[in-house]
Order: structure tokens, then sequence, then C-alpha cells
């Protein structure tokens, strides 16, 4: 048979040269074993597959070769059953190349019989799985520490350690983008301290390295070389020196399509992404939107659970839980207890209406946060009463705050275009003398 090459010129093969030429062209290892179960032939992806040249696996028995001790003597009986039977064979395998690397195969063993009806040969056609499988124990892996509630600065520092084990060349980082489109690094694990921290509270926009960049566009970023692209021309001296030299980031959506994250290689060489890359990174973004979704789901079961809506402010559950914890951590610690009813409310309710009211509780809120030193707590317990807990408070300053809320409450308030004038009565009760916990102050 003559064929044409691509310069035009005729070259004569005979049907076992083609046969050989297809053979080796196919994306499939393959090879041929005698009667005695002996390899015969190995194409050309075998050895790129496994490593072995022909000449190290021709008259090999392949049980030999690529055999493993998770299959035993019964499981190789009911093989060759089934081989004899004329029967096609399918498994998933694991086995090891040359090099001892592990390697996952789909395996398919075809059976040839000769007329007289004996076994002449094994046809074996072979898949490498290695890169699907481990994507798949990824997402089983992932998706196990999410339903197990792991907090998500655990559960993203878990997938990038997993990328990096199955891609050595690579750098894996986590960021959350916040509503207001502002970076906050949560993993970066092979990166030293001073990354994160010089990323965090970054807002994102147009021109902010690979990460920045891909958030503010809502679309993956590549950049070859770091030390040249524009887009790093306010970073490049924050990752230079750590020997990263180009990047590849893609943006993480929710599935309203906000971004809320994004997931980047770095790379110790100019260089893009391969297709493998492609492929476990596409799996990867697709755990992290579920991670985030879960995470955010929380934040606002927690919100409803222990916050009031309107304020913002902790609800009595939450102040129940915050006071409980900080008595068992110092149970010797002074505070005093200030709890506020707002003078008249129901009046602002039934004459200007349920929304002033709502108005005028969110300025008292406001006001009363504003008087608070870092460790002082204050909740909205309910209708118009809050709390506040003041932390290693003695009288005289509990008195002393107290008269200045009522100052601050006294200058006028606008409410839907009225200057209303706000009073609270006040009571005060102090810990540990006037009782030790919250049930008790709260009644003192």
């Amino acid at each position: 048979m003559d064929v044409t090459t691509g310069t035009g010129t005729a070259v004569a093969w005979n049907e076992h040269e083609l046969t050989a030429i297809a053979a080796n062209e196919t994306t499939y290892a393959l090879y041929i074993t005698d009667a005695a179960a002996n390899i015969i032939y190995v194409n050309r992806k075998f050895t790129e597959m496994l490593g072995y040249e022909p000449a190290e696996a021709i008259g090999q028995n392949p049980r030999n070769l690529l055999g493993t001790t998770q299959y035993g003597e019964a499981d190789y009986r009911r093989l060759w059953k089934e081989l004899r039977a004329g029967h096609d064979v399918e498994r998933e395998v694991r086995t090891y190349d040359k090099s001892g690397a592990e390697v996952w195969l789909s395996l398919t063993l075809r059976p040839l019989h000769g007329p007289d009806g004996a076994l002449k040969h094994l046809i074996a056609l072979m898949e490498d799985t290695t890169e699907t499988r481990q994507i798949q124990g990824l997402q089983r892996e992932v998706l196990e520490a999410v339903a197990q509630d792991l907090p998500l600065r655990e559960v993203m520092e878990f997938i990038c350690k997993r990328v990096e084990a199955i891609f050595p060349e690579v750098v894996c980082t986590i960021l959350a983008v916040d509503e207001e489109m502002c970076l906050h690094p949560l993993a970066a694990p092979s990166l030293p301290p001073v990354y994160s921290a010089a990323l965090e509270g970054i807002p994102v926009g147009p021109k902010t390295g690979s990460c920045g960049t891909a958030a503010w566009r809502g679309e993956p970023v590549t950049v070859e070389d770091i030390e040249t692209d524009p887009l790093w021309d306010d970073y490049r001296a924050l990752v230079l020196p750590m020997g990263m030299r180009a990047c590849w980031s893609s943006p993480i959506k929710l599935q309203s399509g906000r971004v809320a994250g994004t997931f980047a290689f770095y790379f110790r060489e100019p260089r893009g992404p391969g297709i493998w890359h492609e492929r476990v990174v596409a799996a990867c973004v697709q755990l992290c939107m579920l991670a985030l979704e879960r995470h955010e789901s929380q934040e606002r079961i927690a919100k409803l659970a222990y916050y009031d809506t309107l304020t913002g402010l902790p609800n009595r559950t939450m102040l129940r839980r915050e006071l409980d914890a900080a008595f068992a951590a110092r149970p010797d610690q002074s505070r005093a207890f200030l709890f506020l009813d707002i003078d008249r409310f129901k009046d602002v309710n039934d004459t200007l209406g349920h929304s002033a009211g709502d108005e005028l509780l969110v300025e008292v809120a406001s006001r009363l946060q504003k008087q608070l030193r870092p460790g002082d707590v204050i909740c909205r317990q309910g209708g118009d009463e809050f709390v506040v807990v003041l932390d290693d408070c003695d009288p005289d300053r509990a008195a002393s705050i107290a008269e200045r809320i009522h100052a601050v409450l006294d200058e006028p308030t606008e409410i839907i275009g009225l200057s209303l004038p706000v009073t609270a009565s006040i009571g005060i009760s102090l810990y540990p003398r006037d009782g030790r916990d919250t049930d008790t102050l709260l009644k003192n």
C-alpha cells in the first residue's frame, strides 16, 4: 500500500507496518501477549505511560510487571475464567510504573481464540486514570471536611496542601473577596506570613496582580512573567524575592454570581498552566465555592441566632453566651451591668409608626456603641431594652458612664423630619457584688 507523506513523497508500507503505526499513534497504552500470557508487543504509549522500554517488557508476564498485592490469587482465577470463556474483561487497577510511582489504570482485556477454541493472544488496552482519581480523591476529602464543619481556613489550607502534593512545581494560594471587594488571605501554606499580611484588606482593581485583577474582571488572569507584566507593577517586589515568577488566578464565584474569592497557582519559572493544571483548578474552584457558600450560610444562620436583625447588636442569647465564657475565664474580674429602657418608646410607635420606632432604636444603638471601650459589650435585650456590660469597672466609673449615656441620648434625634428628645431609665448592678450569674445581675 502506498501512502503519501506530508512532503508529497509516496511511501510503501505493508499491512503489518500500518498496524504497528496505528498502534503507536493511539492514545491508549497497548500490550499483546501470547498464549502463555507473556508480552510479545507493546506500543509507544505503553513506554510513555509506564516507563518500560519494549526490550524490558517483551517476554515478561504482565502479572509480574504490573501486578500488585491488591489483586490476589482468587482474583486472577476469576479473571482467567472469564477470558477463557471468550469474555472481554474491564477493570480499574492500581499499579506502579518503572520509577515506583503509583498509577491507576482503566484496563480492558480482550481474548483472541484460534479456530480450535484455544486462547492464542490477549490484547490489553490501558488508559491512565491517575489524574481523574486524584481529582476524585481531592473532591471526596474536601467535601468530608466541609460536612464536618471544619473552619473555613482549615479547609482552604487542606486544599492548597493537597494540590501542592499533586503538583510539586506549584505554590497554591486562596484569597477571600468581601462584599466591599477587598482581599483577605485564607490559605498560602508555602508562602511566608509577610505575603498574607501585605495582601490583607487590599481593594481589588484593574491592575492588582493576578488575583486582584481576576476578582475585578470576574475571569481568570494568567501572568506568565511577573517581572515584566504591568498588572504586577505595584506587587512584584512582594513575590519575586520569594522565587515566584508566574501566577495564574481564577475567580471563585458563588451561585449568586458574586466573586467571593480567588484560587491561584504560582510558578517558579515564567510559564502558563497546562491542561492537567486546568482540570485540577476547575475542580478546586468548585470545591472552594462550596466551602465559601457553606461558610456564608453558617454566618447568616449565626447572625440570625445571635444578633439583632435591626441594630446588628448581639441579642440576649449572644449576651449570655459571651458572659458565661467571660465568667468562666475571669471569675474575679469586676464588671458593671447597665440595663437601659427607653422612656415613652411606645408613644413613638403609636404616633409616628413602627418605622419611626425602628429608626430611633438604630440611632440609640449607634450612640451607645460609641461610648464603649474594647472589652465592653452591648446587646439589644428586646423591644426598647438594651444591656451594656462594662469590663473591669468599679461603681464610680459605672455611674459616670450612665451619666454620659444620659447626656448622649438627650441630644435631639431627627426621625422622619421631626426632632425628638430621647431619655432612658438606667439600672446598674455590679459583678460579683450583686450576683455571679447573668440572670441575677439583670434582676438586680
